[in-house]
């Protein structure tokens, strides 16, 4: 029996135990529930530590290895940690289990629902991608030895070299998780279609939450607004500077004043597309062959195609920086989506199917078929308010971030004060 312990520490702790008797002996350092199983999350607190201290050297042929100990005694003292059963591939799984283990620790009211939903964890694996602030990268590092995960070409037919290719685009905050086995020709095509459609969408958003891309904070222009987020020279204070466009006025109702997003256009197939583009950029490549359909879809010019709906909620918590989590079926019940894809960025999430998928029997565009997965993701994030809206249309559409908000004209906002005031309509 192997257990692995996730924490703050840089390096997974896998402990070997031998026996039923050995786990006994040392579950005994750990919180535990009435039938002696160690509940998989843990605060590493001054009991535990007091009961590390005072454990009994057992584990593999009685003795607790005194490496392991010591590691168990870094973990940052009150930090909340991570004992799951089994073994856990470190490199697979990296991502995943830092951004487990980041909000575990910066949110009392957080449960992943990768621990809190068994109906759901049974039926699917689960992989999260989370850009913090250490640079991740994913694919072969040999460049000569890699192929580009989109158009399947290699060097020197194409090069990988000219631009760094982010997995998660950067303008959602990402400045660390990077697709190594992306070329600059699909980098620059994805750069120029369909992540323009995505930050399109976003931008009154990106603007009001400070989420800064790679030219810095983004600048929105509205229907009768133009909004510019700007910074105090000392770094502390974030500002938002609001112009009227002469051409329409801002209307203002019991002090709160509507800005207008709607000439703000966008192609809901091209987000769709590039949705799926994350997933194709981090997923493992094991999987990547299931895929090929969905890369030329991604690839070809984009025409009206009848797709499942994606669900959507408007009102998340701010991320300042995006997080994908993977979820690939374990089974072959094909009434269930093979791949699906949840994105969280800014104040938005998406949860939607990889389509043309080789392990999917069903398309999951008729209301009797995407039932299922409308059930599965109500199941398995119980606390979010989804909306299934439809992203086939080729042809552009107003966003959907217009806003209203209640400010003193001359007032200054943190970050933290800042994200309670937006309110979208």
């Amino acid at each position: 029996m192997t257990l692995t312990v996730i924490s703050r520490l840089e390096k997974v702790i896998y402990v070997d135990l031998e026996n039923h008797h050995d786990y006994n002996i040392f579950a005994g350092i750990f919180v535990c529930n009435n039938n002696n199983v160690i509940n998989r999350i843990q605060i590493a607190d001054a009991g535990f530590k007091l009961r590390l201290e005072k454990s009994v050297n057992v584990t593999i042929e009685g003795q607790l290895l005194d490496r392991t100990k010591s590691r168990l005694n870094e973990i940052p003292t009150n930090s909340k940690f991570l004992v799951l059963r089994g073994y856990f591939d470190e490199s697979f799984f990296l991502h995943s289990l830092k951004y487990e283990i980041l909000k575990l620790n910066n949110s009392d009211m957080y449960l992943s629902h990768l621990l809190q939903n068994d109906d759901f964890r049974s039926l699917y694996k689960t992989f999260m991608f989370y850009c913090g602030d250490e640079k991740e990268t994913i694919g072969i590092k040999n460049v000569y030895e890699r192929t580009c995960r989109f158009c399947g070409k290699k060097v020197p037919e194409v090069s990988f070299t000219s631009k760094k290719a982010h997995a998660l685009s950067e303008f959602l905050g990402n400045k660390s998780l990077v697709c190594l086995e992306e070329c600059a020709t699909c980098n620059s095509y994805f750069g120029e279609t369909i992540e323009c459609e995505l930050s399109r969408m976003l931008s009154p958003t990106l603007s009001l939450f400070f989420i800064k891309g790679k030219r810095g904070y983004r600048k929105t222009r509205g229907k009768n607004f133009v909004l510019e987020p700007k910074k105090q020279k000392d770094g502390n204070w974030h500002y938002l500077e609001f112009k009227q466009r002469e051409e329409t006025p801002i209307q203002e109702v019991d002090g709160y004043k509507f800005y207008d997003a709607s000439s703000i256009k966008y192609i809901p197939q091209d987000v769709y597309k590039c949705l799926c583009k994350y997933v194709i950029s981090v997923i493992d490549s094991r999987y990547l062959s299931y895929f090929k359909e969905t890369t030329n879809w991604i690839l070809s010019p984009t025409k009206y195609r009848n797709l499942p709906l994606i669900a959507v909620d408007y009102r998340n918590e701010i991320h300042k920086t995006p997080s994908l989590t993977i979820n690939i079926r374990n089974n072959d019940n094909f009434n269930l989506p093979y791949c699906i894809g949840t994105l969280y960025a800014c104040n938005t999430a998406f949860a939607f199917i990889i389509p043309f998928c080789a392990k999917d029997k069903y398309t999951f565009i008729t209301p009797r078929k995407f039932i299922k997965f409308k059930e599965i993701i109500q199941s398995g994030f119980p606390d979010t308010k989804w909306r299934f809206e439809n992203y086939s249309y080729s042809t552009r559409q107003s966003t959907p971030y217009s806003f209203s908000l209640s400010l003193d004209d001359n007032i200054l906002w943190s970050d933290n004060m800042f994200k309670n005031e937006a309110s979208n309509l």
